[in-house]
């Protein structure tokens, strides 16, 4: 009878390990299934959410392209105009000189109305007169203007050490470039404007402010929120949106870029 009893448990006990065992693997299958689907879709998500940044960088590089190209030819032809040539300022002739200006003045002008973004100024050191798309006149003057509008709060002398600081034939990022947008960070193209004998000397900005960057990103349909410019070496210029520093910057040979922010690459 004892035995009966004891075997009866061992089928009852065996029982009830297969009927839990069924009903935990009837529960885990919903999870697994929940967790297979969730990596999935993370997969497909991370995919697409790259597939998407790179067509809106690709979009972006081509517009910040297309403005650095607008630019570069602007200030280029800019330099072959006789009416740029700086050996044309050098004249004791008031009147001439007047004229000489009012006409480079007037090109300004119209390229300014075709290009609103875009300010070209000229600066002539010998004759101490800047001409830019919306005004002419001394440096004395105009610095003064500028102080006056509280846009400036450091000497003449100071602000023209700017404006030459730079003697490379370059595209600059700064803030000191330009009369229009004094203070405001502007992607600028400075060129050194020579006469034949290069005896006399200008230099040309031609300037754009850097909201053009913000109105992308802004615009964009999945507001990307963090814009990055570097140089060929890897240094950071300007940040846009989040301020992220990145670290453990690697180039690649072929223009591309891994860099890793916190914790995230």
């Amino acid at each position: 009878m004892t035995k009966g009893i004891f075997f009866m448990g061992k089928i009852r006990n065996r029982v009830l390990i297969k009927w839990i065992l069924m009903n935990v693997i009837t529960f885990m299958i919903p999870v697994v299934c929940a967790l297979c689907n969730y990596f999935i879709c993370n997969t497909l998500i991370m995919r697409k959410t790259e597939q998407v940044n790179k067509f809106m960088l690709i979009q972006i590089a081509e517009s910040i392209d297309k403005r650095c190209s607008d630019i570069y030819t602007l200030s280029k032809n800019f330099l072959v105009d006789r009416d740029f040539s700086c050996y044309k300022f050098i004249t004791t002739n008031h009147t001439l000189f007047a004229q000489r200006i009012w006409q480079c003045f007037k090109q300004l002008n119209i390229a300014n109305k075709a290009n609103s973004d875009i300010e070209v100024m000229l600066y002539l050191p010998q004759s101490e007169y800047i001409v830019n798309s919306y005004t002419a006149n001394t440096v004395q003057n105009l610095y003064r203007s500028m102080l006056f509008n509280q846009k400036i709060a450091i000497s003449q002398e100071e602000w023209l050490l700017q404006l030459c600081e730079n003697k490379e034939n370059s595209f600059y990022i700064l803030d000191t470039l330009s009369y229009s947008h004094y203070g405001t960070d502007c992607l600028t193209y400075m060129s050194q404007a020579l006469d034949s004998t290069k005896q006399y000397t200008g230099w040309l900005y031609v300037s754009t402010p850097l909201k053009f960057i913000e109105t992308l990103l802004a615009g964009s349909e999945h507001g990307m929120e963090t814009f990055l410019i570097l140089d060929e070496n890897g240094n950071l210029l300007r940040s846009f949106g989040e301020n992220l520093v990145p670290e453990n910057l690697v180039l690649f040979d072929e223009g591309t870029v891994k860099f890793s922010i916190g914790s995230e690459s």
